[in-house]
């Protein structure tokens, strides 16, 4: 997948807020003050920074683009609880059992091998933690991804389930997302 520096603006701007509030979406997830926290595909960091000042632990932002890793870090502001990897989902780089919480935010749909990323999440997932889904409906919307690209909220919640997570809640993403979480068997 190609990134150009208009996605970087377009995953950025303020008017993305009017229908994907970060802060709104985050304040929902059960994170406790130190959790380590992997935001999966992260691009430019549009969760990441509010993500990392919900934790005093690590949060460490993957994403498979050296262009969105570099827009991150120059978004990062001195938060020394970001850490910024640039590695493909299906090879996450971090030990067994290191994290509290996986948060993948528009970007499930866009994994080459989503049973990989899957099998990745539940071994750096502690026991009884969470990962949460954002993604966009499979409906028509005047932006974001060709629908035939993405997935429904139903085969999202089979596929994960599959993979030993139990459906925890939903929660709400704003008018052209579901947002589901799930914590680890």
């Amino acid at each position: 997948m190609h990134f150009g520096k208009h996605n970087v603006d377009f995953m950025l701007p303020s008017l993305r807020k009017e229908w994907e509030d970060p802060e709104k979406i985050v304040s929902q997830i059960p994170i406790q003050p130190n959790f380590d926290i992997v935001d999966l595909g992260c691009g430019p960091g549009f969760f990441t920074l509010p993500l990392s000042e919900t934790t005093d632990g690590k949060v460490y932002a993957i994403d498979a683009s050296q262009e969105m890793i570099d827009a991150l870090k120059q978004r990062i502001d001195g938060r020394s609880n970001i850490v910024t990897i640039k590695a493909p989902a299906e090879k996450i780089p971090l030990p067994d059992l290191s994290a509290d919480l996986v948060f993948i935010a528009n970007a499930y749909h866009d994994f080459d091998d989503r049973d990989e990323v899957l099998s990745e999440i539940y071994r750096i997932l502690r026991a009884g933690r969470f990962l949460v889904d954002i993604d966009w409906k499979k409906e028509e919307t005047t932006r974001g991804p060709p629908i035939d690209i993405r997935i429904d909220k139903k085969e999202a919640m089979l596929e994960i389930a599959s993979h030993n997570f139990d459906i925890e809640s939903e929660i709400e993403a704003g008018p052209h997302h579901y947002g589901l979480i799930f914590k680890k068997i």
